[in-house]
């Protein structure tokens, strides 16, 4: 990890319900992105290696692979499936005059998908995946009665959730989804005050909010194939999907410990709710001749219904997410080289935050580049590459570039498939 100085918010203003980012230059920056400091942090929109490196959410996208999102997306499933994804990301965060670079890796989610009947399209998907983060660490010098002092702001934390699914084929072209999701994490803030002088005292704080609750969503999918005459070959394989999550109302205990000359060890403990709105969106795919797929998808989330403790913040609106990508499958043809054995994804996404600051929204413009590499007829990696911008420089904002290296690796195997299954 390398820092080397960033003009970076001022934090006490924003604990405090205001959005602005006073400058000061005396501050600097060493973590993860400051605009974590808000809500629950950043929203992990991973939802599998083969959508992520697609760009998209695949609402409505199916396939031999496991979909976290939309349960109904599950139903084409054909053999058991576990599928397990990490990242390793650089963050470039500037204001246009002084710069922060942070590296960091984590471990993006584990989901099992089991094939009960391939011909009902009846599939139990099980998964442990991230739901948000959180990290930033801000660090500021200054002088108050000719003492000199550092000040530093910090947190980290995030949601994780818990979920097992059911996906059932109800009619050839219809399938729907649901899962029941236990979602459970922290919140933790803390601030310190340190002075040069040992005779003075120093100042520290530390909040640390428990969070946990369970919350269903369901998804469907209609497809055109068995609708459409096969002649018909450029919607033949349209698919539409839909997803719904309900709204999270999180049990809360929220425990904040403070020290300082005046009181060395006070404790401050209440109870209460955090509540994270619904969500839904949509989604469309395609295929193209034997090779070519193509998805699309828009996602919302109404964040302006957001509550902690009570209090919606005054800067919170609702949150859109729109994406498109093509996959560009293996060759048929038995003698293909290596390359021709890949599996090519590319795509795009733009994301709107749940938050605003100096009444400017902070948008999020990336590009994605995937590759699926064959390790044997059930198994195989998926290498993607990400880039993406977030907010801009001037008006007391800031620049997040981000460029993400993704893995996912996928196991199959034979399990619980009726004998009049075909494989």
């Amino acid at each position: 990890m390398k820092t080397t100085g960033l003009l970076i918010l001022t934090i006490m203003m924003l604990l405090a319900g205001n959005s602005s980012f006073a400058q000061n230059e005396n501050d600097e920056f060493d973590g993860g992105s400051p605009y974590t400091i808000f809500g629950i942090g950043d929203l992990r929109y991973n939802t599998s290696s083969r959508t992520y490196g697609m760009g998209v959410l695949g609402i409505g996208l199916t396939g031999d692979y496991i979909n976290n999102l939309n349960p109904a997306a599950n139903s084409k499933l054909e053999f058991t499936k576990f599928s397990l994804s990490a990242d390793y990301g650089y963050l470039k965060s500037t204001d246009g005059v002084l710069t922060t670079k942070v590296n960091e890796g984590n471990i993006n989610g584990l989901n099992i998908g089991i094939p009960i009947s391939k011909d009902q399209g009846w599939v139990v998907n099980l998964g442990i995946n991230p739901m948000s983060s959180i990290g930033y660490q801000i660090i500021g010098t200054g002088v108050s009665e000719g003492e000199n002092y550092t000040n530093t702001f910090s947190g980290e934390g995030g949601l994780t959730r818990i979920n097992i699914g059911m996906t059932y084929t109800l009619f050839k072209s219809l399938s729907i989804g649901a899962e029941y999701n236990y979602a459970f994490g922290n919140i933790i803030s803390q601030r310190t005050i340190d002075f040069e002088n040992t005779a003075l005292f120093d100042y520290f704080s530390r909040t640390e909010t428990d969070l946990s609750k369970s919350f269903v969503k369901g998804g469907m999918l209609f497809s055109l194939e068995n609708l459409v005459n096969k002649k018909s070959k450029n919607l033949r394989f349209l698919k539409f999907g839909f997803v719904y999550q309900m709204g999270i109302d999180l049990s809360a205990n929220e425990e904040s410990i403070i020290q300082s000359s005046i009181n060395t060890d006070s404790n401050i403990v209440q109870t209460g709710v955090v509540k994270i709105p619904a969500a839904y969106g949509f989604g469309i795919s395609n295929r193209f001749g034997d090779r070519v797929n193509v998805a699309a998808d828009a996602y919302f989330q109404q964040w302006s219904d957001y509550t902690y403790f009570g209090m919606t913040p005054s800067n919170f609106v609702n949150s859109s997410r729109y994406s498109a990508g093509l996959e560009l499958l293996p060759s048929p043809d038995r003698d293909k080289s290596f390359f021709q054995k890949l599996t090519y994804r590319a795509g795009a996404f733009y994301d709107q935050a749940y938050y605003t600051i100096n009444s400017e929204n902070i948008n999020t413009l990336g590009f994605r580049l995937g590759f699926g590499i064959p390790i044997s007829e059930l198994n195989s990696i998926d290498l993607n590459l990400s880039y993406s911008i977030r907010g801009k420089e001037g008006n007391g904002l800031i620049k997040d570039e981000l460029f993400n290296v993704y893995l996912g690796v996928n196991f199959g195997e034979i399990w619980f498939l009726r004998p009049n299954d075909d494989f």
